[in-house]
């Protein structure tokens, strides 16, 4: 008779804890629970700050069009017309990653360098204020030069077509950035409780479908309020159709959208390069050292990819990958992908 042979219920219990207990270095760029409720707390705070821009200056430029505003008033600038709510969202900011960030450093969590052109307001980060200013910064000027380019300055007050293809513009494009945010976030937030530790899973991802959904309902949205308007007149970024007026404005949004994801966690690269000079006069410039064998001569290890998580024992969320276990302290080690349960931070 044939039996079924099977691992003692001891040697799986062996297994299941030498995956949780692995080392974070396994991960390459690992982040502790603290240092991951930093990251998402900065990103989340951003976006929040970049949405808000981004809606004041569409409903800035409804306003001008409709012949409500003074016509010299400049639409595509958060310093002529922020109500408030920038500054309100911009305090926010810096409050809510002063307290989430607390004994971070920033360089250890790939905030190294403020972009240009913010770079002159924010030449070096040392602390999370820092952080923070460079990123307010990144958020008023993208959304500025979005806004710009999509609302142009048209001469008001507009005649009525032209006024809702004006404000349907507006109103798609900032939806669309916003929807585009708060779907790459929710994708990294996931992929980084499982064990990412750069953007490469979700820089390219929509995996609720919700960016394409927003981008097709954006189109028809600007055909259907744009159709029969002199384009031209309208002031936008593209005056041949309104099918191509729709991508214009809707890939501006994602393409600024990108920027705002990738800024809000990775600021510059923290990469250096030593340069030496030989016996023989000759500069070589040599590979970083292997941080656990400074003496060896050998150059640094690449980091090893996190594995991709396969199933999880909890209720995953769709499209998403496995969210690591919660917990109250910074764990010694992050749990296998292969094993984690889902959570809701």
């Amino acid at each position: 008779m044939n039996r079924t042979c099977s691992l003692p219920i001891v040697s799986l219990l062996v297994l299941e804890l030498a995956l949780i207990v692995r080392s974070e270095s396994a991960y390459g760029f690992a982040y502790t629970l603290d240092e991951l409720r930093c990251r998402e707390t900065v990103a989340a705070s951003t976006g929040k700050l970049a949405t808000t821009c981004a809606s004041v200056l569409a409903a800035c430029h409804r306003k001008r069009s409709a012949g409500q505003l003074v016509a010299t008033t400049d639409c595509n600038s958060i310093a002529a017309v922020d109500t408030g709510k920038i500054d309100a969202a911009t305090q926010s900011l810096f409050a809510r990653v002063a307290a989430a960030c607390t004994g971070v450093d920033p360089a250890g969590v790939a905030y190294f360098q403020c972009p240009a052109p913010c770079s002159a307001t924010v030449p070096v980060i040392d602390a999370f204020d820092d952080v923070a200013a460079c990123l307010d910064c990144l958020a008023r000027t993208v959304t500025e030069d979005m806004t710009e380019a999509s609302q142009g300055a048209p001469s008001p007050p507009l005649y009525a077509r032209a006024r809702t293809c004006h404000a349907a513009v507006g109103k798609r494009q900032s939806k669309h950035f916003k929807t585009f945010l708060r779907e790459r976030y929710a994708c990294q937030k996931a992929a980084e409780d499982a064990g990412a530790d750069d953007l490469s899973v979700c820089a390219n991802a929509d995996p609720r479908g919700r960016i394409e959904l927003s981008r097709t309902l954006g189109v028809q949205s600007v055909i259907d309020g744009c159709t029969g308007a002199d384009l031209g007149v309208v002031d936008s970024c593209e005056t041949a159709n309104t099918q191509a007026l729709a991508a214009c404005v809707l890939d501006d949004a994602e393409r600024q959208g990108q920027v705002v994801f990738e800024a809000s966690y990775e600021l510059g690269t923290g990469v250096t390069t030593t340069t030496t000079t030989t016996t023989t006069s000759t500069t070589t410039t040599l590979a970083p050292q292997d941080p656990q064998c400074p003496e060896s001569g050998e150059p640094e290890r690449e980091p090893l990819a996190a594995p991709t998580p396969i199933v999880s024992l909890g209720a995953a969320t769709p499209g998403y990958p496995v969210a690591r276990p919660s917990a109250t302290s910074t764990p010694v080690g992050r749990a296998s992908p292969m094993i984690r349960t889902s959570m809701e931070r």
